[in-house]
């Protein structure tokens, strides 16, 4: 029997001889017998949950590497929500972020002289950088 439930679609199974098979008391307590309920994608959601904790290493050096420019963002720049609204502008706000944290780490590699003698080299006549 398919129902829903918060928007999700799980399928009931029901035992209909749990008077006759001799194991009701050690299978459930409830009058009707025993009744499980499984949401349709639990299935791919049990082999995901399995597939985490088989790799947790891999899950430790994602989030040294992945997540260090989020922390960065939310804790050196204090931004921790979206100040405009609409899926273009938070795009738009999200590129601007990615971009000043991007120009920040090639400071902190390059230096600022050699980043901008970079600049300077590869855009002599778009853009005209301080020299020093």
């Amino acid at each position: 029997m398919e129902r829903k439930e918060q928007r999700k679609n799980y399928r009931r199974y029901v035992c209909k001889d749990y008077m006759d098979c001799g194991n009701k008391s050690e299978c459930t307590s409830a009058k009707a017998g025993r009744i499980i309920a499984r949401f349709e994608d639990e299935e791919f959601i049990d082999k995901v949950h399995e597939n985490t904790i088989k790799k947790k290493d891999l899950y430790k050096l994602r989030g040294s590497i992945v997540e260090h420019p989020f922390g960065t963002i939310k804790k050196s720049f204090g931004y921790t929500y979206f100040l405009t609204r609409g899926l273009n502008s938070v795009n738009a706000e999200a590129g601007f972020i990615s971009l000043a944290y991007n120009l920040k780490r090639l400071i902190n590699i390059m230096g600022v002289r050699d980043l901008v003698r970079l600049f300077n080299q590869v855009l002599p006549s778009k853009i005209a950088f301080f020299y020093f």
